[in-house]
This record gives structure tokens, sequence and C-alpha cells, in this order.
């Protein structure tokens, strides 16, 4: 009986350790600029003004779409190193093939800026969000 209970859990364990949980799918971030939270994967980006900007809105403006992208940019850096069923990196998926690259940028269409903030030289601060089950779905991981 505890050799089959001893049998049962190794293969448990082989089991768990060959697929990974939508739990464990999520890397932990390099420099806690991407996170999770919840039903949501978390971005944050900086952005600078335009110094040829006229006014505060524009600087305002040229800073918040400077943070937008740097946030989407860390997201997809972040989305690259997350690992599928064959043992690679969607990275290193997305280098080698067209619809890996297609997928990983889908990824991060449902972007969405739930905070903005701007510092008195108007260099903004957004938080981004986009929803775990999209990114699943784009990059096909529910598989």
């Amino acid at each position: 009986m505890a050799l089959r209970l001893l049998l049962a859990s190794v293969l448990l364990a082989a089991a768990c350790a060959t697929e990974p949980s939508a739990r464990d799918r999520w890397p932990a971030s390099k420099d806690e600029t991407v996170w999770r939270a919840g039903e949501f994967l978390i971005a944050s980006g900086v952005g600078k003004p335009d110094p040829r900007a006229a006014g505060q809105t524009q600087r305002r403006s040229t800073s918040r779409d400077a943070a937008i992208l740097d946030g989407r940019a860390r997201l997809l850096t972040y989305l690259k190193r997350i690992m599928i069923a064959d043992g690679v990196s969607v990275g290193e998926r997305a280098t080698e093939d067209e619809g890996w690259r297609k997928r990983l940028e889908s990824a991060a269409i449902g972007l969405e800026v739930a905070e903005t903030k701007w510092d008195e030289e108007d260099t903004a601060a957004v938080v981004l969000r986009v929803e775990t089950a999209s990114v699943e779905r784009a990059l096909e991981l529910d598989r």
C-alpha cells in the first residue's frame, strides 16, 4: 500500500512538472515593472515630454504617449519569457515564426491605461493592464 502511494506521488509530481499550471505560467518580473494582479497583468511605463512641445498640454500628451509605449514594450518583454509546452519561450518561438510574432503583438492589443500621473517636469508614469485571459487566448496558451 505504501509503495502504491509513493508511486502515485511520484507520478503526480512528474505530471505537474511537465505541464506548467496556469498559476506557474507567469514568470516573475525581473525589474518589477510587470506583475500579475488577479485577472490582470499590470505593466508600468515612464515617458519624458517632447522638449519641442509648446505648452503643458502638449508636453503631457507626448510624455503620456511615451510612457504607454514604454509600458507596452515592458509587457512584451515579459510575455516573451513565458515558457510554452515544448520547452521554449514565447520569445524564442516568435523569433523563428512569423505566426508567433503576430500572436505576441496581438496579446498587447487589449492594453488599457488604468492610471496616469505627471511630475512637476511633466514626465508621465502610467499603469497599464490587460486581462490574463485575453493574453492566454492570443498566445493560445490555454490549449
